[in-house]
């Protein structure tokens, strides 16, 4: 038979809600206040610092860079009122990437 160690507990549970969070956009990385204390993100460029709220669990304190600067924007616009969040959007697809242009940023091309 195989043997197997169940994974479970708090930290388990907090990881498979922070999947589940308030941001809006599809290409970020989320830090937990644990993991930017042990690991300096400052490298990784502007961080905004936010609160995802969970039943249950409360308020977790979260670090999320967003790689593409365009994507940063529209996360904050969308803070500031329905016209600034409409105008981030029009401006992002305006500039939006093409599947060719996604596929060499991310290095998807075969060889």
């Amino acid at each position: 038979m195989n043997q197997f160690k169940e994974i479970a507990g708090e930290d388990v549970i907090l990881a498979h809600r922070l999947m589940k969070n308030s941001i809006g956009v599809s290409e970020y990385m989320l830090f937990t206040k644990s993991f930017s204390e042990i690991k300096d993100l400052n490298p990784l460029g502007p961080i905004e610092e936010r609160k995802e709220k969970y039943d249950g669990i409360g308020s977790v304190d979260c670090s999320v860079f967003y790689p593409d600067p365009d994507l940063y924007q529209l996360e904050i616009a969308k803070k500031k009122s329905w016209f600034g969040n409409k105008l981030a959007l029009l401006k992002y697809f305006m500039k939006s990437k093409s599947k060719s242009k996604l596929e060499q940023k991310y290095n998807l091309i075969g060889s």
